[in-house]
């Protein structure tokens, strides 16, 4: 079995490390980055396991992945590993 990993808090490229730089951007930038290499690592995997917690982390990275994931027509997997997430998922489902 061959595993391709994903980091979700990918550094950022040379050229865009102003962005870090960004208040409250970065978190986002991330996100985008990441979304970005995620899918072009997708056609590679017929299962995507995201590691997941609650949150906006969730929102950020979980979302996501699991979003590109399903279009991309993959299984997905997701280890949920959230203090409240009995809490979480009446609110979000």
């Amino acid at each position: 079995m061959q595993v391709v990993f994903s980091p979700s808090n990918p550094a950022f490229p040379r050229r865009l490390h102003f962005l870090e730089r960004v208040r409250g951007g970065r978190p986002i930038f991330r996100s985008i980055l990441f979304a970005w290499r995620l899918w072009k690592t997708l056609p590679e995997a017929d299962v995507v396991h995201v590691m997941a917690c609650s949150w906006l982390y969730f929102f950020v990275v979980v979302y996501p992945a699991v979003w590109l994931s399903h279009l991309a027509g993959k299984r997905i997997v997701v280890n949920y590993r959230g203090g409240e997430a009995e809490r979480f998922f009446r609110w979000f489902g």
